[in-house]
């Protein structure tokens, strides 16, 4: 579908005007539909006719706006799935299915803990 210049609607609209807005006459002659001199004729009554040559093209300020936007939707996701990480994390922590002694990779056992806490046990008290 191809787009339609500023100046055919604006002839359209003219012609519209000048024959007592009759659409139905001007969408035949012109080849539109009854809707879009409708419109077109709303439109030029609105803003006048510099309002039928404005293109639908995206200011620079509103695609930047666009682009701002995505890059914080992406921000905002990444730091949602960290967080959904960190509170797995911790709940396999508490779970104790994730160890968290430093050696070895394993759970400590209770004489390394007494021992690093400075707690005497039975077996490491020599008589």
């Amino acid at each position: 579908m191809a787009r339609i210049s500023g100046e055919e609607k604006e002839k359209a609209v003219e012609f519209c005007i000048a024959h007592d807005r009759d659409y139905a006459l001007t969408a035949e002659r012109f080849g539109f539909t009854y809707q879009q001199i409708y419109g077109w004729v709303r439109k030029y009554h609105a803003a006048g006719l510099n309002s039928l040559r404005e293109d639908r093209e995206c200011s620079r300020e509103l695609s930047d706006w666009v682009i701002e936007n995505k890059h914080l939707k992406a921000v905002n996701l990444e730091l949602e799935m960290e967080a959904v990480l960190h509170r797995k994390l911790q709940q396999y922590r508490h779970q104790g299915r994730i160890s968290t002694h430093r050696r070895c990779g394993r759970t400590p056992t209770r004489r390394q803990r007494y021992s690093a806490a400075g707690i005497r046990t039975r077996a490491s008290v020599r008589i």
